[in-house]
């Protein structure tokens, strides 16, 4: 057996494990009860989303690397075995992080997984596990003969693209950046950006440091990116976290599974080779 069969059987081994251990835990839990349906929305972003046809979505975990994945986030994925494990209903819905941002505020019963945990977000959810810790920086294409940038003033030089609502952009807000050409060009997802990066429209965008892995695996193109300019101050701890109104009862449930999850080696098998993995 090759090695590349030898690992995809292991991915699908492991997977059968987790799917038979939520049919052991849903019937003892739930017995008697219909059970609560809980929705992980996350952003419609490449770096972690691979979509093979428009509009599907995966609502059952498929082995790492499958091309015929419909979604593979790690991320939201080990929400949703998480959320299984606890004995409930789960579900993935891939959209805009602004949209995100608002139904995961506004809905009971909604995890919005992965986000960054700020003090300017601190009260707006019940936050559960950490899933990364990462670092973030301004990357561009190399070749495309920037001058050095060694200061937020020569920052200011520059065209930025940004997420809308993420916090990097009210990151670089803070330090007296705003929008403009030159300034800050916010968009609403990741492949906007990258497509004005690539037409030269924009000198540079705000990832993280396995961001820009994740795309050269995607797309070679993205094999040249260089940082421009390191967000020194922002080492950041990446979180799922839950809408306010979710009951406690099912908050409780599904972070006594997290701790399962975490000490059983499913964490370290979905985030294998993933920049920022926590070692618990």
């Amino acid at each position: 057996m090759s090695s590349l069969t030898s690992r995809a059987a292991r991915h699908l081994f492991h997977r059968c494990v987790i799917l038979t251990l939520s049919m052991i835990v849903v019937p003892c839990a739930q017995a008697g009860q219909d059970i609560p349906s809980i929705t992980v929305v996350t952003e419609d972003n490449l770096s972690g989303t691979l979509k093979s046809e428009p509009g599907a979505l995966k609502s059952e975990p498929t082995p790492l690397g499958s091309e015929t994945a419909a979604l593979i986030n790690p991320a939201a994925e080990i929400v949703c075995i998480t959320v299984r494990r606890a004995g409930y209903a789960c579900h993935i819905d891939v959209m805009p992080w602004a949209r995100a941002l608002k139904l995961a505020q506004s809905t009971p019963n909604v995890i919005i997984a992965p986000i960054a945990r700020s003090p300017d977000r601190e009260a707006f959810f019940v936050w559960g596990g950490v899933e990364l810790i990462v670092r973030h920086g301004i990357f561009g294409l190399k070749g495309h003969n920037l001058p050095p940038i060694k200061t937020v003033d020569d920052l200011k030089r520059l065209r930025i693209g940004t997420i809308r609502g993420d916090f990097r952009d009210s990151y670089l807000r803070s330090l007296g950046l705003a929008d403009g050409d030159p300034g800050l060009q916010p968009s609403n997802d990741v492949e906007t950006l990258l497509k004005k990066l690539e037409a030269g429209r924009i000198d540079g965008i705000t990832i993280n440091d396995s961001t820009a892995p994740m795309l050269c695996k995607r797309i070679p193109l993205y094999c040249e990116f260089v940082q421009i300019y390191p967000l020194s101050n922002l080492k950041t701890e990446i979180y799922f976290a839950f809408d306010k109104e979710t009951d406690s009862e099912i908050i409780e449930r599904i972070m006594h599974a997290w701790r399962s999850v975490t000490s059983d080696g499913t964490y370290a098998h979905e985030f294998e080779g993933f920049p920022g993995m926590v070692r618990y």
